[in-house]
């Protein structure tokens, strides 16, 4: 089986799982959006170890244009907008400093992914974005630990997508456990 198999079946399951979980909201379009960009930069990044502008710079420009649409539909443009913005800085932010502490174990590109994905999430609710970057760490971790690759560098793009993905299946309850109100 081609290692890029299990990849472009994460890109059909991530997308059809955010559909199916967020069907009867705006915030669909966001997640859609979201999980695409997401997978096809992991899929990129799993193989050449870098993250082109091209995908990262179209994504963000989807969710720019999907985001205030999602937000009309649920009927909350400006906090649709605003959390897209705010989820966008808890998710990049973070990476932007390790970045700068190590420009060798994040890569910028990581942290530009890192904006879109937070503001994709965001635009559900900005709680979401920093919650999917704590996924992202763990399943990054679990990984080199399971696979006992402590030390070789590794791209940091697949666990960002896993982390997304898992997030947005149990984004609704997860926010209510949390005390937050559902917008969507």
């Amino acid at each position: 089986m081609r290692r890029g198999t299990f990849v472009h079946a994460g890109i059909a399951v991530g997308s059809l799982a955010s559909v199916l979980v967020h069907v009867r909201s705006g915030f669909v379009l966001a997640a859609l959006a979201t999980v695409v960009t997401a997978l096809v930069a992991a899929s990129i990044d799993r193989t050449e170890h870098r993250i082109p502008n091209p995908v990262v710079l179209s994504g963000a420009g989807v969710l720019a244009l999907v985001v205030p649409v999602a937000g009309a539909i649920d009927a909350r443009p400006g906090d649709a907008v605003i959390g897209a913005l705010l989820g966008a800085l808890c998710y990049a932010a973070p990476l932007l400093l390790l970045h700068l502490a190590s420009p060798a174990g994040i890569g910028f590109g990581d942290v530009k992914l890192g904006a879109v994905i937070g503001a994709g999430l965001g635009a559900g609710h900005v709680v979401l974005a920093p919650i999917a970057l704590v996924a992202a760490c763990a399943v990054g971790i679990g990984r080199r630990l399971v696979l006992r690759r402590l030390r070789e560098p590794e791209p940091f793009a697949p666990p960002m997508a896993a982390g997304a993905c898992l997030v947005l299946l149990v984004a609704r309850p997860l926010v209510d456990a949390l005390g937050f109100r559902w917008f969507g």
